[in-house]
């Protein structure tokens, strides 16, 4: 199908573009541990829509995402929680050496934007309780590191990657995106 076919659900009629992008909503908030009851509140869909969505991501899973034998899961998380402190730590110096408002503005945004995706992570491997809004618990960095190295989810003093220049370089792109 096209993007400019039109697909009718029940009294809604959603484009392909429309229903790509509320399946992938679906998808991740159901991966973050929502309920279909609360992915429809959220999504203001029925709940019949989310379950028929699931199910279609489901059916399709494989052609979707490829085989999961693929990915190392441990590796991936570790750094994607290292990469988004790195990104973090860096847009919170910048901020410190900024010395125009709009700049510094930038900084900030970049490092709660950092800090969501952070949480967002723990909170989709269970380590910290969800609440709509809010987190449910406060944690030092130090607590979290310690505990995600215990589970063998963090890869401890990078010793994966054989130059931190890379590293830096992909960080530095990155603010600049989010800037």
């Amino acid at each position: 199908m096209s993007d400019s076919a039109i697909i009718d659900i029940g009294d809604t009629r959603a484009t392909d573009a429309e229903l790509e992008e509320r399946r992938a909503s679906v998808l991740a908030l159901r991966l973050r541990k929502y309920s279909q009851k609360q992915i429809a509140v959220v999504l203001k869909v029925s709940q019949q829509t989310v379950s028929r969505d699931l199910a279609w991501i489901a059916d399709h899973r494989k052609a979707l995402f490829g085989s999961p034998s693929k990915l190392d899961v441990e590796n991936e998380i570790g750094e994607a929680y290292d990469f988004y402190a790195d990104v973090e730590s860096k847009a919170l110096r910048g901020f410190s050496k900024a010395e125009d408002a709009k700049a510094q503005n930038a900084y900030l945004r970049t490092a709660i934007l950092a800090r969501g995706q952070r949480m967002g992570l723990l909170q989709d491997l269970g380590l910290v309780e969800r609440q709509i809004g809010t987190f449910g618990v406060t944690l030092r960095a130090d607590v979290l590191r310690s505990a995600l190295r215990e589970e063998g989810l963090l890869i401890s003093e990078r010793a994966v990657l054989s130059s931190g220049d890379d590293d830096d370089d992909e960080v530095e792109r990155w603010l600049k995106q989010a800037g």
